[in-house]
């Protein structure tokens, strides 16, 4: 039996170390530094943005089901 190599990578450091490592790296000229910061901060809200929509679908789509929660549904969903 063939044992997968596919596994998920665990990366011990919060993405705010992450850039500061990479920034202390030395390989970025100092002009570009402010850049690599601002272009981090609009990757960081892009998939944050990108992500929270897909929760929201998810938590949409789990509501009918959720067995603790006993909230008035707006939409019918037997029509769906």
């Amino acid at each position: 039996m063939e044992v997968s190599q596919k596994r998920e990578a665990f990366i011990p450091y919060s993405r705010r170390d992450i850039i500061e490592l990479c920034l202390q790296d030395g390989k970025l000229p100092q002009y570009s530094l402010q850049k690599f910061r601002d272009f981090c901060s609009i990757l960081l809200a892009y998939y944050h943005f990108k992500l929270h929509k897909k929760l929201e679908v998810l938590k949409e789509s789990y509501a009918p089901f959720n067995p603790d929660a006993n909230p008035k549904y707006v939409a019918n969903y037997s029509d769906l």
